[in-house]
């Protein structure tokens, strides 16, 4: 199959005016100009998607797909911690109650706004099912809460068993780990966690320095922290004394990881980052909510540091529409349009592993591909027009793994 428009937009390649795409089976083959490619392969179908501009699909680095259904459901606070004793307790109090008809809208509407791969955090493992059927490509972290030393071991052998249960899963959905917090873990389980990874390659996520209390409790200073700690019963817990969540991360050994927030970092975190192949996901619009604070990521992109984007959860957000939080994220930094457009493509891609995989249009790499109704198709310079036009309704075709899964042309049955 050829598919052939206006303007390719390869992200990590010039833009192609009038050009095309070659997808045998699952990957791309040649990309170019269109003249050249349909030559080369004239026994190829030719998908003709007109005047719209074709790119990579983008790319949720950060989100929580089993709190769907808490959208609307937590207060406003005014205390971070507070937020998350509401989010812990309405969780508690619902179950699952909603949830799958939540996810699935929430799913409807990752693939209608062009989103073909997320990061997604898991406590549970309730939305990996229907997220398996739906076609999108994920890295899922099944996440680890335990800050008592004592029962390191004990939470520890219960998330190895959490990953041996999970059942085959289709090639598209990778498996990873993520110890939720400095707070939350217990420097030897975050220990054990690092080694464990690290062993097998699975990939790790964890929230960093989303609040300034963060950085004062590892610090050993009073924070509101505190009054989060002695509700869960863990007050009593025996904590030292660390320079920066961060510092307490790389005595652990973890290192090429994907960091969601970092909202409170120092000049020396950044640069450890870019040493250690550390990429921070960007997530304004719930950092906005939340009133922790924003990501400086003006010095990280200047330090060479790799940013994602994501949403966070519809619990501190108000979809998952990433050219809303892409648009939110031009608005609120100093940031060129292609930097923001690069996080939600191959920089999200890098920081879930999967550079070689998705990102990019390029040949050997899986057929991951958005069509989008837009002026930006007859500009020179298509991403600023591109960031700041794009709605839902002009994402016109979503394609994962080179299966069509989305398309405003024809009929498509949603699987799930």
């Amino acid at each position: 199959m050829i598919i052939r428009a206006k303007k390719i937009l390869p992200v990590t390649a010039p833009p192609i005016d009038n050009g095309a795409i070659v997808v045998q089976g699952r990957r791309i083959t040649a990309i170019g100009r269109e003249s050249g490619i349909i030559k080369k392969y004239p026994a190829e179908i030719v998908v003709d998607l007109g005047k719209r501009l074709v790119m990579p699909g983008l790319i949720n680095a950060h989100t929580h797909l089993e709190l769907s259904h808490l959208k609307g459901k937590i207060g406003e606070r005014r205390e971070f911690f507070d937020w998350i004793i509401e989010l812990v307790e309405t969780r508690r109090k619902l179950g699952l109650k909603g949830l799958k008809l939540a996810l699935r809208a929430s799913l409807m509407e990752l693939l209608t706004t062009g989103t073909t791969c997320v990061g997604d955090i898991s406590a549970t493992e309730a939305a990996l099912p229907m997220l398996s059927k739906s076609g999108l490509r994920a890295t899922v972290f099944l996440e680890a809460l335990g800050p008592d030393e004592s029962k390191a071991e004990q939470v520890f052998r219960g998330l190895k068993s959490r990953l041996e249960k999970l059942e085959a899963l289709p090639d598209r959905i990778a498996i990873g780990v993520s110890p939720h917090s400095v707070y939350s873990l217990s420097p030897l389980l975050i220990k054990k966690i690092a080694m464990y990874t690290s062993e097998n390659g699975l990939p790790l996520s964890i929230h960093l320095s989303e609040s300034k209390h963060e950085n004062l409790y590892v610090n050993g200073k009073a924070s509101s922290l505190d009054g989060y700690m002695k509700h869960f019963g863990w007050e009593g817990i025996k904590r030292g004394k660390a320079r920066s969540p961060l510092s307490v991360l790389s005595r652990a050994g973890l290192e090429n990881f994907a960091a969601a927030h970092c909202v409170h970092i120092s000049r020396h975190d950044i640069n450890y980052m870019k040493n250690k192949g550390i990429s921070p996901v960007f997530c304004p619009r719930s950092n906005y909510f939340l009133g922790v604070g924003r990501a400086p990521v003006e010095d990280m992109t200047q330090a060479g540091v790799n940013i994602a984007i994501g949403t966070d959860s519809l619990a501190s957000n108000v979809n998952l529409n990433l050219w809303d939080e892409m648009r939110f994220a031009y608005l609120v930094s100093r940031l060129p349009a292609r930097n923001i457009v690069e996080m939600a493509t191959i920089n999200g891609a890098t920081a879930l592993g999967l550079e070689g995989v998705t990102g990019s249009l390029a040949p050997g790499k899986e057929a991951d591909i958005i069509a989008v109704h837009t002026d930006a198709a007859n500009s020179k310079d298509p991403y600023y027009p591109l960031l700041m036009e794009t709605t839902q309704e002009d994402v016109s075709t979503v394609i994962v793994q080179g299966k069509p899964l989305h398309s405003t042309d024809g009929y498509i049955e949603y699987g799930f």
